[in-house]
């Protein structure tokens, strides 16, 4: 689904230029995920929870993998290509980017016991759960404010030798490059060499990686009338980011510079989940489950750097140190709600719902330093809320072997109202073949949504809106053991 793209393109509507300081934009970005899962349920808009016999059980309702009746060894890929077009001062920009990766594997032991009246289901499985594959390209002419007129303004009241140490990231850089000066007479008040006009603004940024969940699990189905399970998921993961802001000026003294910052994040964590489903009739099964957050252990290493050109042909260039450091996110549970409803014996209509608390996100010092993200803890309560998840799935079966399926589902945003941004929608379609030991799906989704974003301080530039639309293409087989 690529939900976490569009949401924390608007959660950065709340930072400012540096990526450096950890805050709430991190901690939703690792809170959100994508719905796991392989081409079957993904066909379905992921809304599988209470059909069960498929891996995605062990990252949604681990209840289903009591309904397996013979042992399962599948795999599936994912081919992805996320498009975005930018509207800032006027001027449109678009870029895309395709991204081709291992969606799921999984292997599952069955083991019938009383008749085939009480199975016992046990296994392993990995599967994406996010993806932060993305390009945005912002361009446009704007005369409201240069970057420098915030480094200038962070700088003010810190005496120019001490700037380095102070703000080694960003207005440091700034002073050693001439894009900040002192004011005559002063040692801590600062000028820029820009006294106003138009000025072309460009930002680049390209972002990568993904976050994996290693399950292992196992599900017990008594009497073909209860089904109980629990899995235990292992994150794994990795963010990086590379953005590069330019600016270039008309009749100034200065005639353009360039603000690189790039970012790394190692990601680690382990979870828990719980599920139960109940057969209320032959046609009708019910269940919950209840996923609980993940304890996430960040490992970041940021370094910036800056360049500046004169029209007199002086040109100057700084970078920063490397800076590591290692944080503790904590991210929401969440609980689930499902149905599956038979009609007849070739179709089935099914329906999950997902319900998070953002604003239970916390951030913590995982070194034994003198701070504990109160500011930060306070923003997420502020910013964010519980935020609704409906999907809805359906499946048709043709010929005794062959399936087609369509789903859809339904994001709300996990910012408080009057922050904006418009729920997120995710449609699908599928097909598949299932025959006594081998199967094979294919299923392909659609998103589309938008965003604010502003290319540094609110305060000094106005909002650019980017649109994103990101198509994936799933393709997945397996053998009945």
């Amino acid at each position: 689904m690529n939900i976490s793209r569009c949401w924390i393109t608007a959660c950065l509507l709340c930072s400012t230029v540096s990526l450096i300081a950890q805050n709430e934009v991190d901690a939703l970005r690792y809170s959100l995920q994508d719905i796991p899962g392989t081409a079957r349920s993904l066909g379905m808009g992921g809304a599988y929870g209470a059909v069960g016999a498929d891996i995605s059980a062990f990252s949604g309702n681990p209840a289903g993998l009591g309904l397996y009746r013979r042992g399962t060894l599948e795999a599936g890929v994912n081919f992805g290509v996320n498009s975005s077009n930018a509207l800032y001062e006027g001027t449109e920009a678009s870029n895309s980017r395709s991204n081709f990766r291992l969606q799921s594997i999984g292997w599952v032991r069955s083991r019938a016991r009383n008749d085939q009246k009480q199975f016992f289901n046990w296994g392993i499985a990995n599967m994406k759960v996010n993806n932060f594959n993305q390009s945005v390209v912002v361009d446009g002419v704007t005369n409201r404010s240069s970057i420098l007129n915030l480094f200038r303004d962070r700088a003010n009241g810190t005496p120019f030798d001490s700037l380095l140490s102070f703000y080694p990231f960003d207005a440091g850089l700034a002073w050693y490059t001439y894009g900040i000066d002192t004011v005559p007479g002063y040692y801590n008040y600062y000028r820029v060499p820009y006294s106003g006009g138009d000025i072309r603004q460009r930002k680049t940024m390209n972002r990568s990686g993904a976050m994996s969940e290693t399950s292992f699990g196992g599900g017990m189905n008594f009497n073909n009338q209860v089904y109980v399970g629990l899995s235990i998921g292992i994150l794994t993961g990795s963010y990086s980011e590379r953005s590069n802001y330019f600016e270039t000026f008309t009749g100034q003294d200065i005639s353009s510079l360039t603000f690189n910052e790039n970012l790394a994040v190692s990601l680690s964590g382990v979870n828990i989940k719980l599920g139960v489903l109940y057969n209320v009739t032959p046609s009708l099964r019910l269940g919950g489950a209840y996923l609980s957050g993940t304890r996430i252990s960040c490992q970041e290493n940021y370094s910036s750097s800056m360049n500046t050109n004169f029209t007199n042909g002086d040109a100057f260039n700084q970078s920063s140190p490397d800076n590591s450091n290692s944080y503790i996110i904590r991210t929401p549970q969440r609980y689930m709600a499902n149905a599956a409803y038979m009609l007849g014996s070739d179709a089935m209509i099914t329906a999950d719902y997902v319900l998070t608390p953002y604003q239970n996100i916390t951030m913590a010092s995982s070194r034994s330093i003198d701070y504990n993200y109160a500011k930060e803890n306070e923003a997420i309560k502020a910013l964010y809320r519980s935020a609704s998840q409906a999907r809805v799935g359906f499946e048709y079966r043709l010929a005794e072997v062959y399936r087609v399926r369509a789903g859809f589902v339904y994001q709300q945003s996990p910012f408080i109202a009057g922050v904006g941004n418009s729920p997120n929608l995710t449609y699908s379609l599928g097909c598949g073949y299932r025959s006594d030991s081998f199967f094979a799906d294919l299923g392909v989704l659609y998103n589309q949504s938008s965003a604010q974003y502003y290319l540094f301080n609110p305060a000094y530039v106005d909002a650019a809106r980017i649109s994103s639309a990101n198509v994936r293409v799933l393709c997945s087989i397996g053998f009945r053991l």
